[in-house]
């Protein structure tokens, strides 16, 4: 598909169609109904990346209609400074209502796992700040790049997921971005390298 990334128009094979996103979503949705049958759960979509896959899920899971109450809210958390990650996390929103989710199981919901950073960050911090007013926090990740993992972050794995990512490709649309651009493309791209290293094809 033709995209124009920061003035020139460039290529970007599809990586995964809109059909194939609808699919990996209705799976996640069975597995957390699945799992999670008449209790309450939240889901916390990581902005902004997360949240299309936050409300295509919740859609979902309210269709099938196992679950007996959900909720969604967002944090924000940043690493990146246009394509490369800084390494260094900063918090710029917190969960909105946390006391009204004493007793429920807390989904965070990512676009995409990576390094590992933000993630297990998040996850530390709403167990850490909740502690025993929740039953729960697991992770919903779209996609999975276990070749960037950090060290010390080898081992995380998302509790639920729609597909891996072989080596380390740049993929944007359907929330994840290049330079804020393609989140809104309900497929998913393949950036070349040319593009994001910034040399010539």
């Amino acid at each position: 598909m033709l995209f124009n990334l920061d003035g020139k128009m460039v290529d970007c094979p599809v990586l995964l169609t809109e059909k194939q996103i609808q699919k990996m979503v209705w799976k996640i949705a069975k597995k957390i109904s699945r799992d999670h049958a008449g209790e309450s759960i939240v889901l916390v979509a990581v902005e902004r990346g997360g949240i299309p896959f936050a409300g295509d899920l919740m859609h979902d899971i309210l269709k099938i209609g196992r679950v007996r109450k959900v909720l969604m809210d967002s944090v924000k958390v940043s690493s990146y400074a246009g394509t490369e990650s800084t390494g260094r996390l900063v918090w710029e929103k917190e969960l909105s209502n946390p006391r009204q989710y004493v007793g429920m199981h807390l989904i965070v919901v990512e676009d995409i796992v990576d390094r590992g950073l933000t993630i297990m960050d998040v996850m530390r911090r709403l167990r850490e700040y909740l502690r025993e007013d929740i039953k729960s926090v697991k992770c919903a990740a779209l996609l999975d790049k276990p070749a960037r993992r950090l060290p010390g972050h080898q081992g995380f794995k998302p509790d639920y997921l729609g597909y891996t990512l072989r080596g380390e490709p740049y993929v944007a649309g359907y929330g994840l971005d290049y330079n804020q651009l393609l989140r809104d493309t309900r497929c998913i791209v393949e950036i070349p390298e040319y593009v994001y290293r910034n040399v010539r094809p």
